[in-house]
């Protein structure tokens, strides 16, 4: 029998005890309070959040046309369940030259709710939604409006750009929930950690030991990787440690890491630790534990433990590997295997299919695109790649006006005739040019042209019109060399792409790392988490690094703080003075001399091979620092990198001021030696002169002894000879 399952009682009973006791033990300043979990809550989302604005922004809900449709869907996470009606609140504007009935018909789930008319220009309508119609989990609510003019009478032009309606971003959706009181297993994560309601209200909170190591930070990183995959870009996570946690106080999910903490519940629950086999054959007691206990305030609490660091880790990735949650089917499990850190051979031929996505339909007048993303490994260069596109058109489709495009990262391979007198599958071979491809993430974008009809002397109907099918068939063959590729900040946060996983990347913290670079770390890997990346490896993280560790790096700290940057200085495009912190241009890069506060980015090719890559984060100050952290941080300002140095300098309005986008000559860096050692050593004194003067006066008194010694010997033998 599996040694994991003989001990779950075991498990169970010290899962329980070190829920029970962590809020004191861990948290001893903050006393809990017994606390029942809420009977109800309000999610509540704006309308600009439901229809995927950008963070902080509030643009409109836009319906254009004739009969336009907009849907959106909101989700309700595992655990929580419609406890009443849900209200919209609806600011509006409509064209002043829509009839008065015009009307939007509100769906929720595809069941008809209500029919809005519009009696003035501006306005504000409110829409009750029965709880029925409500579910757990996924729900769609759409719009269905129809805008008719006033001459609309015998013949339409469906696309007028007068016939519009808008409601404002900051239209609300507001449903009461309650929590349920069935498990939620661990295979449904992370989705237990989905917001409730607006993505921004509701933060994840990590809370990590004060004396964290290496182990329990590469842990952070792993799960912060998996939440990443589906989580909204602009729910906040919080880093906590255990001296500063005050549980019950973040109105979100959390994310426990106790390595060690529940040896401290064995002594109380009397019980002792799970013996789980790792594949190498020793012993690795990790576990993995989703509870909602009442300081939680009904949002899940995700423990991640382990009798050892190894333990912990290997717990924290099985988050990482899909095949391994889906097969978690209670609230805890024992992690008995570990999975190995070797990175996924790519395929060099991918179906659409092979990238997740199905048969996909394209439909209505005009322009209609779809999107296919896909990653490419850093270590690849190159060349010319084949698409074996295959889709079938309607045959009503007019041929002198329907087309395909075809575009490969914004421009276009191709196109194709939409001539087909029947629905048969095209098959259509096209050639995509190698200087099109990057390393990371690509798009494909197929974008059919339907053509307009300017004028319809009908009534028009939602399900009628042109339409194509793209068959998930279609194919992608990749013709490469192994010879390493660009090394250039335009390809980040996808530069460490290799074998499509993470498992060689690792992020160096300084020894005295501080909350904030750990928390930068987290927006690193946050970045890194591509969505839909089924990558069965996360990054590893150090506080210790040594630069002949295989693998790429992303080594964070200022000069005079990561030891690691002092061994890579020498190498960089542009190096610091490490007496000053300052910048010291080389190779004719100019770099702002004037200017303090600078954040400086740095890559360079690392020690192994040509393909490692390193990335330096650092700057000339404190502040100058914390701004290159951010830019490799905040997905809104990864645009500003470009080349193999980016140095910029704090801005207005929320932007940095960029100076330098440079491509240089990377250097490689050799195999460090003693003698580099010392020198790297002795040139990072804030002093260099204080070793020069106590070596000089010991080569002086060597000299001096020579000459003694030497002075001694020719008059013994002086001696002897006269002897």
């Amino acid at each position: 029998m599996n040694a994991a399952v003989r001990h779950l009682p075991r498990l169970f009973a010290r899962l329980w005890a070190t829920l029970l006791v962590v809020p004191v033990l861990a948290w001893g300043a903050h006393p809990v309070e017994a606390q029942t979990p809420p009977t109800q809550t309000t999610a509540t989302w704006t309308l600009a959040a439901l229809s995927g604005a950008e963070p902080g922004q509030s643009e409109p809900l836009q319906l254009l046309g004739y009969a336009p449709t907009v849907d959106l869907p909101f989700s309700l996470p595992p655990g929580w369940q419609p406890d009443g009606p849900g209200e919209l609140a609806l600011p509006y504007r409509i064209s002043e030259f829509v009839r008065t009935d015009a009307r939007v018909t509100v769906r929720l789930n595809a069941q008809n709710i209500t029919s809005l008319n519009f009696g003035s220009d501006s306005g504000k309508v409110t829409v009750t939604l029965p709880q029925e119609a409500l579910r757990p989990g996924a729900n769609l609510l759409t719009f269905a409006g129809l805008l008719p003019f006033v001459d609309d009478e015998e013949c339409i032009v469906p696309n007028h750009p007068a016939r519009w309606l808008e409601f404002s971003g900051d239209g609300t959706l507001a449903v009461p929930v309650a929590h349920g009181d069935e498990a939620i297993p661990l295979a449904a994560f992370p989705q237990q950690f989905a917001p409730l309601g607006q993505p921004s209200q509701t933060p994840v909170t990590f809370v990590l030991q004060d004396e964290a190591g290496d182990a329990e930070l590469s842990a952070l990183a792993a799960v912060a990787f998996a939440l990443a995959r589906r989580l909204p870009a602009d729910m906040p996570w919080i880093v906590e440690t255990a001296s500063t946690f005050a549980p019950g106080t973040n109105p979100g999910p959390t994310v426990l890491i106790v390595t060690d903490a529940a040896a401290s519940a064995d002594a109380s629950a009397g019980a002792s630790p799970p013996a789980a086999t790792a594949a190498g054959g020793g012993d690795v007691n990790g576990w993995l534990s989703l509870t909602y206990p009442a300081w939680a305030n009904g949002y899940p609490v995700l423990l991640i433990g382990g009798a050892d660091g190894a333990g912990t880790l290997a717990a924290a990735d099985a988050l990482v590997d899909q095949r391994r949650v889906v097969q978690m089917t209670g609230t805890t499990a024992a992690v008995d295997q570990v999975a190995a850190r070797m990175p996924v051979t790519p395929t060099e031929t991918l179906s659409l299919g092979d990238l997740g996505y199905g048969e996909r339909v394209a439909r209505g007048d005009g322009e209609q695109s779809l999107i296919y993303a896909f990653d490419l490994p850093f270590a690849w260069s190159m060349r010319d790649a084949a698409l074996a596109l295959q889709f079938v058109h309607a045959p009503t489709i007019d041929p002198n006006v329907g087309s395909l495009s075809i575009l490969v990262n914004g421009l276009t391979v191709g196109g194709v005739r939409l001539d087909a007198s029947e629905s048969t599958v095209n098959d259509v071979p096209l050639l995509i040019p190698g200087r099109l491809l990057r390393p990371g993430r690509n798009f494909l974008r197929l974008t059919f042209d339907f053509g307009v009809s300017e004028r319809i002397c009908r009534e028009p109907q939602a399900d009628a019109g042109p339409w194509a099918s793209v068959r998930p068939d279609t194919s992608l063959t990749f013709n490469h060399g192994v010879d390493g590729a660009r090394l250039d900040l335009n390809d980040y946060p996808y530069l460490f792409a290799e074998a499509n996983d993470l498992a060689a990347l690792t992020i160096a913290l300084p020894p005295d790392r501080t909350q904030a670079e750990v928390m930068s770390m987290v927006a690193i890997v946050r970045n890194l988490s591509m969505r839909e990346n089924l990558a069965r490896a996360a990054p590893r993280v150090t506080s210790a690094p040594s630069a002949e560790m295989p693998g790429h790096f992303v080594v964070l700290g200022e000069p005079d703080r990561q030891p690691l940057l002092t061994t890579l200085n020498p190498y960089l495009p542009v190096p610091f003075d490490l007496t000053t912190d300052t910048l010291m241009p080389l190779n004719g890069i100019r770099v702002p001399e004037d200017v303090p506060d600078l954040g400086v980015i740095q890559t360079l090719r690392g020690v192994r091979t040509p393909q490692q890559a390193i990335v330096v984060v650092s700057g000339t100050s404190a502040r100058g620092y914390e701004l290159a952290q951010r830019m490799v941080g905040d997905p809104r300002w990864i645009e500003f990198l470009a080349g193999q140095l980016t140095v910029a300098a704090p801005g207005t309005e929320d932007l940095p001021i960029v100076y330098t986008q440079a491509i240089a000559d990377v250097a490689t860096v050799p195999v460090i030696g003693p003698i580099d050692t010392l020198l790297n050593g002795w040139l990072a004194l804030d002093d260099p002169w204080r070793m020069v003067i106590p070596i000089g006066a010991a080569a002086v008194l060597a000299g001096l002894a020579y000459v003694l010694f030497d002075s001694w010997q020719r008059r013994r033998r002086a001696r002897a000879a006269h002897h």
